[in-house]
Formats: structure tokens, sequence, C-alpha cells
């Protein structure tokens, strides 16, 4: 997953192919299984699934700084991260410290 910053959303695209329930298995129940990582309480995300908008050119917080879907119509922004009680994302903005 990679932040937009332009157009303040986070790329979650969904594809018609993979169920909410696969989703939730591979992003958080099977990384949770394979690298034996505690149960995080308070820590969720909030997506807004029917919401539409455009992948941009450039990706300013990937590695990469450029994706082969520019100009793809995509659906589904996720609005707030909360890490351990803690909001680390709200609408295009993160709001805590990232050490790397």
């Amino acid at each position: 997953m990679s932040v937009n910053n332009s157009d303040s959303k986070i790329y979650f695209t969904l594809f018609p192919l993979i169920s909410m329930q696969d989703l939730i298995d591979k992003f958080y129940r099977n990384p949770r299984r394979i690298f034996n990582l505690p149960e995080q309480p308070h820590t969720y995300v909030e997506v807004d699934m029917e919401e539409e908008w455009v992948l941009p050119e450039a990706m300013p917080y990937s590695k990469s700084r450029w994706t082969p879907f520019a100009g793809m119509k995509v659906r589904g922004a996720v609005h707030r991260v909360v890490v351990r009680g803690e909001v680390a994302y709200v609408d295009g903005q993160v709001t805590i410290c990232v050490v790397h």
C-alpha cells in the first residue's frame, strides 16, 4: 500500500474477484500467523469502499515514484488509520512520526 500525498489518499484498490474476507485474511490474519505477531488492540483502518478516484502519475511515498497504473480509475480509499489507539493517518495526512 502506498500514500498519494497530492490527492490525500492511501491507495486501496478493490478487485471484484477478491472478497472482503479474502482481504482480511491476506492483510491481517495471514501476516499475524506467518510472523507470529501479537494481537494489536485499538488498531484499525477505516476505508470508504465506494469512493472513486484516479491514480496519479507520481507516488511520493513509494520508493519507485511511479506506477504503471497512473490514470486508472479505482474504488476504495483509506480515510483513517489508528495504531494502538493513536491516530496515524487521517484524510491524507500522516499524523505520527515514523522511524526508519
